[in-house]
């Protein structure tokens, strides 16, 4: 950034946006893109897992009819897994695109690290590990750099100290959350129901981080935050314009055959039936 800085002539309120949006263009699109892709992949052999899915629970139920339901659905998975590796491998969809969000924090923290050093002598989330590691004071490495205080713009003309209106901490919460309930809604769209139903509470976790932050954001950096704001502003564009140019197929569902008009009398006799027993045990009992 210093060399972006020094060589452009720029000011660091242009320096920084352009680093973000520049890590972002080179590391995170490409490992996006690839996720994408290797999902696109997984959901045109859905069909091909499913049917696995079904001629596998025929198989251990015909060769152990006596097995106890959990030692039977632990078999199934079991073999499902192996099946479900052995179909990846000959279609070449890989496991490792589902980590690509996790791959991107290491560039996100040595950024965000950078430009505390630059702005403050203490030392971060990094600075703080590596001494825990070392045992020893770990000192900054890169001199703090005076011109981040009277290159700024509008109401944060210092970008050294927190912004006085809180306006760009309440901004990266917003961008924050934004991104979090739009994921949200495309996770809802390409995930099945019984997915969506059993990771909510994450949703729900996450939807509270940005407030969170709130009690620790005013007191960072202008230009940490102005960093922050501006990589989250570029994710969430880039996320919405790879949902419109590359969207993911919904997850694929067994479809259930229809009912056939002389068993619906008798479903419907047989659910009757059902509720009136249990309301005479009922009424007999309770």
């Amino acid at each position: 950034m210093s060399t972006l800085h020094s060589t452009t002539g720029l000011s660091w309120v242009y320096v920084l946006p352009i680093t973000a949006v520049a890590i972002r263009s080179i590391v995170v699109v490409p490992l996006s893109i690839w996720s994408r892709v290797n999902l696109k992949k997984l959901r045109n052999v859905q069909p091909l897992l499913l049917s696995w899915m079904i001629k596998l629970q025929r198989q251990v139920r015909r060769e152990n009819p006596d097995l106890h339901p959990k030692i039977y659905e632990k078999m199934i998975r079991t073999e499902h897994k192996k099946k479900s590796t052995d179909i990846r491998k000959h279609f070449g969809i890989s496991t490792l695109p589902i980590y690509a969000p996790l791959m991107q924090i290491p560039f996100f923290l040595v950024a965000i690290e950078t430009i505390r050093q630059m702005c403050t002598e203490e030392s971060g989330i990094l600075g703080r590990i590596s001494s825990w590691i070392s045992g020893e004071e770990r000192h900054a490495v890169i001199t703090i750099q005076d011109s981040l205080g009277i290159e700024g713009a509008l109401w944060f003309q210092d970008l050294l100290q927190p912004d006085p209106y809180y306006i760009l901490p309440v901004a990266l919460s917003g961008m924050l959350y934004g991104s979090i309930v739009y994921n949200e809604r495309v996770q809802n769209r390409i995930l099945s129901t019984s997915r969506v139903a059993r990771f909510s509470w994450v949703s729900t976790v996450l939807k509270v981080i940005p407030f969170g932050m709130l009690t620790v954001t005013p007191h960072l950096p202008a230009a940490m935050l102005l960093y922050w704001v501006s990589s989250s502003a570029f994710a969430l564009t880039t996320t919405f314009a790879m949902e419109k140019l590359m969207p993911i197929p919904k997850a694929m569902v067994p479809c259930r055959p229809p009912v056939k008009p002389y068993m619906k009398d008798y479903l419907a006799s047989q659910q009757n039936s059902s509720r009136s027993a249990f309301s005479k045990w009922v009424s007999e009992n309770l």
